[in-house]
């Protein structure tokens, strides 16, 4: 929701949209939960082109899309929900991997069945260059706020149990905070799924992001790179300049 109304993402408003309400400090949108009738709604339509349908769900602990999807499916026979545990980079990655499968003649149940067993194989990580919208929207508590603006302290963030979780603060330049993360995420190479790697971003620059590609790419040659700008919900709970690096681990 935004002070000009309720926008639907992707759709009615998107990352193009993001610099009018989000900085790297404050937002002036909200995300608001998709309604179990706008879910009905969706499925109803998507049975249309399929015969059966894999839903992969934001992180249910991240907000109660996972919750009004399931009770949305129950009013359909070939509708099944997948808690993702994850968000953004982590959950498109997921949903790479149900296509991929889908292309394979997998069947529906055979995809739920993949996807709740893969996810558990998801390294995801996001880097933050401020916690003030993250502190606003209730993911870290009042101590961890005030030192982080006292120490202009970054946020190396991560999912644990299906939530957002501070892994380490990290002062110094943002592009030092960059350099920390991605080797936290892919220094165990024998460890990493070379396949693709999946690098989103809010508001990121052509010369910020050709520079993470390249850092990246130092430690895991990877056969896809994919760079992607996060929804506009996504970008309203981490804030402008906000990284994310999601890829598989073996």
């Amino acid at each position: 929701m935004t002070p000009h109304g309720r926008f639907a993402d992707t759709k009615e408003i998107d990352s193009d949209s993001l610099t009018q309400y989000v900085s790297a400090t404050k937002t002036e949108a909200y995300v608001d939960d998709v309604t179990v009738e706008e879910y009905e709604e969706f499925f109803a339509e998507a049975l249309t082109r399929a015969e059966q349908v894999v839903h992969i769900s934001m992180a249910s602990n991240v907000d109660g899309a996972f919750h009004n999807a399931t009770v949305a499916a129950k009013g359909f026979d070939h509708v099944a929900v997948v808690d993702s545990g994850q968000i953004s980079c982590g959950q498109s990655l997921l949903t790479l991997y149900a296509a991929k499968l889908a292309k394979e003649g997998k069947s529906a149940g055979e995809i739920y069945e993949a996807i709740e067993k893969k996810k558990a194989n998801v390294g995801a990580r996001f880097i933050l260059p401020t916690v003030d919208i993250y502190y606003q929207n209730k993911h870290t508590n009042l101590l961890n706020y005030v030192i982080c603006r006292g120490l202009q302290l970054h946020l190396l963030v991560g999912m644990r149990q299906k939530n957002l979780a501070v892994i380490a603060l990290y002062g110094g330049s943002l592009e030092r905070v960059w350099r920390i993360g991605i080797k936290r995420l892919l220094r165990r190479k024998n460890k990493i799924d070379p396949s693709v790697v999946i690098i989103s971003h809010v508001g990121g620059t052509v010369e910020q992001l050709d520079w993470i590609k390249k850092e990246v790419q130092r430690y895991v040659t990877f056969e896809q790179v994919i760079v992607q700008k996060v929804s506009f919900s996504v970008a309203c709970n981490l804030g402008l300049g906000t990284i994310g690096i999601a890829c598989f681990t073996k």
